[in-house]
């Protein structure tokens, strides 16, 4: 599991869907005192050594109201020809708006 924004964003092990698919599962809890929209970037590498293969993507919520949470996820597709082993995730950067912040 990985973890950032002081625990708003939890990003927790992800799971192989059919069709070559891997499905990473997100938390998103808005802490702050008014509504938010969150953008996660995050990398997703699996196996290691020479075989490491590496994936950035980036998951986003809508205005999302002060103290709830809302479950998010990002799909990967075609994951087969990688090797099993270890899948570690690491988000890189977390980006929290004002829903006035964004241009309509």
């Amino acid at each position: 599991m990985a973890s950032a924004e002081h625990g708003e964003v939890l990003a927790y092990t992800p799971h192989r869907l059919p069709y070559k698919l891997l499905q990473v599962p997100f938390t998103i809890t808005n802490n702050g005192h008014e509504a938010a929209i969150y953008s996660v970037y995050f990398t997703v590498e699996i196996g290691g050594g020479a075989a490491r293969t590496s994936f950035q993507r980036v998951v986003t919520s809508d205005g999302l109201e002060p103290h709830r949470t809302v479950t998010a996820q990002s799909t990967i597709g075609d994951v087969s020809p990688l090797p099993p082993g270890t899948i570690r995730i690491t988000i890189t950067d977390v980006q929290k708006r004002s829903p006035s912040d964004v241009a309509s």
